[in-house]
């Protein structure tokens, strides 16, 4: 887009190169005027392109901090659940329907308040004997299951 406008403009003052007839210098030694419009059209192109380089590089960084955010937010609604027993289902989905089952009942056990629809996502930590991790759809359903937690006064990890 900025090489397309320098090319037009440097084709425009061409065009009133030719039309003015002032393609040649003039007695003094001096450029003429539309040589000198040519050099301060190119010297504000240039200001131009580090402007949108820097735009450019603004815009990254703004994007790549917005993308830690969401990241940092969406692990505040984490709980990890140590011991759960491993299920017996042979498909994936069933497994993870069984540990999301395990876990509403873990929380009806301490009277959370919390249903099967406020798990957002769960998974394992890895192989099998390691922690759960249910995701839940907001920090006040983590309130629910721990008021006292650091992580639901604060709402920071």
């Amino acid at each position: 887009m900025l090489n397309q406008k320098t090319t037009e403009i440097g084709q425009e003052v061409k065009d009133l190169k030719a039309e003015t007839g002032l393609q040649q210098e003039d007695g003094g030694g001096r450029g003429t005027f539309v040589d000198m419009v040519t050099k301060q059209v190119e010297m504000q192109m240039a200001t131009v392109h580090e402007e949108v380089k820097d735009v450019q590089q603004t815009l990254t960084e703004s994007r790549e901090h917005a993308r830690e955010e969401k990241d940092k937010e969406s692990r505040v609604n984490n709980v990890i659940l140590y011991r759960i027993p491993e299920c017996n289902a042979d498909t994936p989905e069933n497994r993870h329907k069984e540990d999301c089952h395990f876990a509403t009942h873990l929380f009806d056990a301490v009277d959370s308040g919390l249903a099967d629809e406020d798990i957002v996502k769960a998974f394992r930590l890895g192989k099998l004997g390691l922690p759960t991790v249910p995701n839940f759809s907001g920090q006040s359903r983590i309130r629910l299951l721990c008021p006292m937690s650091r992580t639901a006064q604060f709402g920071t990890g």
